[in-house]
């Protein structure tokens, strides 16, 4: 039997983990951490994956396939899908009457992959005349104002830094509600990452009934199968979203079957499900520990 350094179960999350060098994402792009970050690892007698990238990476280190167990992150189904009041969040949003909006959550770091979204809103401004706006929300995501000043397309994209219940800066619930009214708001939702160890987002959006559109690199092209629970396109190609983004936006029998099956798709990770196959990991981790 193997005798392992340590007890327990690893989970990893993101930077702790991945690399992509070209955007400067991952704590293993220093070799010393890497080391570390190897060493802890395979020190551990199970892991799990949140993702077949993860898988992926562990499977890289050298982590033998037994060890791994596959347990995604999770969301709470019930609060993504109760109802809001769309017309009242679009109003508070500023979104004028009849403009489809397009919506990305997630801090802005150069793995995300934004520019290309903002770079495709201005071949959407060219390719249609249906009103839209592109909306960023999330940590930094201000930033990106520059760009679109400079493509020309700062009447069709917004950001926000941050989005909080009132009263309740420090938010007790995570995502906050106002977050979850903002997906509710939207037509439809991009993530335009060029790595993720799994698309949370994606998720959070297809709970709350959005057609879903995304690239085919690790973490996403996970969650997103591509013409069943949304559309997925090559990453970093700003054409390619302009135009899933119009198929999506011109073609309503494919937005409501892509709704309707990301809905279906989310109910696999209702956090009790999640929960349940953390429970029988630990077990087996306690288990082994006895033995």
């Amino acid at each position: 039997m193997d005798r392992w350094k340590l007890n327990g179960v690893l989970t990893c999350h993101g930077a702790d983990l991945q690399r992509d060098p070209a955007s400067g994402y991952g704590f293993r792009l220093d070799p010393a951490v890497d080391a570390r970050v190897k060493q802890t690892v395979l020190g551990f007698p199970l892991v799990t994956a949140i993702s077949e990238s993860v898988s992926a990476e562990y499977d890289a280190i050298g982590v033998n396939s037994r060890r791994i167990r596959s347990v995604p992150n999770g969301v709470t189904l019930d609060r993504f899908s109760r109802k809001h009041d769309r017309d009242a969040t679009r109003t508070r949003l500023g979104i004028p009457l009849g403009t489809k909006l397009i919506l990305a959550v997630g801090r802005n770091h150069p793995k995300k992959g934004y520019r290309f979204l903002v770079e495709a809103a201005a071949s959407l401004k060219v390719r249609t005349s249906i009103p839209f706006i592109v909306m960023f929300v999330g940590p930094g995501v201000s930033d990106l104002d520059t760009l679109s000043k400079d493509i020309g397309v700062s009447d069709c994209v917004r950001t926000l830094d941050s989005v909080v219940d009132p009263g309740n800066e420090i938010p007790t619930n995570l995502p906050p509600n106002a977050l979850i009214e903002t997906y509710q708001a939207a037509d439809v939702f991009v993530l335009p990452s060029l790595i993720e160890t799994f698309g949370m987002v994606l998720v959070e959006a297809m709970a709350c009934g959005l057609p879903v559109i995304t690239t085919d690199a690790p973490g996403c092209r996970d969650v997103v199968t591509h013409r069943k629970t949304g559309l997925t396109v090559k990453a970093s190609d700003p054409d390619a979203l302009s135009t899933a983004i119009l198929s999506v936006l011109e073609e309503p029998d494919l937005a409501g079957r892509l709704s309707e099956a990301g809905r279906i798709e989310a109910r696999k990770y209702d956090w009790r499900r999640v929960t349940e196959a953390y429970i029988s990991v630990f077990s087996e981790s306690e288990q082994n520990s006895v033995m």
